[in-house]
């Protein structure tokens, strides 16, 4: 994808964000500990912009993305939490077909907006 195209839906793409499911997340998550965060596709972070500012708590994002363009956008931006802290972010480029559960494990939290979508 065009990283111009997404900073243009990246509005409307919020808006469209199931706001509903907030507080199922924020209770299945574990409590009082640092959350770890892996957004699979995750273009230029705009799932990670949006939801890390609607959890508390330290936060360290991976974002994983097979477009090198798409994750150097992502590095440009800053995710801040709920509670005002910077949060962490690392980006891995590569074919999401190569992740191994074993990759995954410490994660908190997998998410995949508009990636089954495609």
């Amino acid at each position: 994808f065009d990283p111009d195209w997404l900073a243009l839906r990246e509005g409307a793409d919020a808006a469209a964000r199931a706001a509903e499911l907030l507080d199922p997340l924020r209770a299945a998550l574990p409590p009082d500990e640092p959350l770890v965060v892996w957004d699979l596709g995750c273009g230029t972070g705009s799932l990670g912009r949006w939801l890390s500012g609607r959890l508390r708590g330290p936060q360290h994002w991976i974002l994983h993305d097979r477009d090198p363009a798409l994750l150097d956008r992502a590095r440009t931006n800053s995710y801040v939490t709920a509670d005002g802290l910077p949060a962490t972010i690392e980006t891995r480029a590569g074919d999401l077909g190569a992740l191994r559960a074993a990759d995954l494990v410490g994660a908190s939290l997998v998410v995949a907006s508009a990636l089954l979508d495609v």
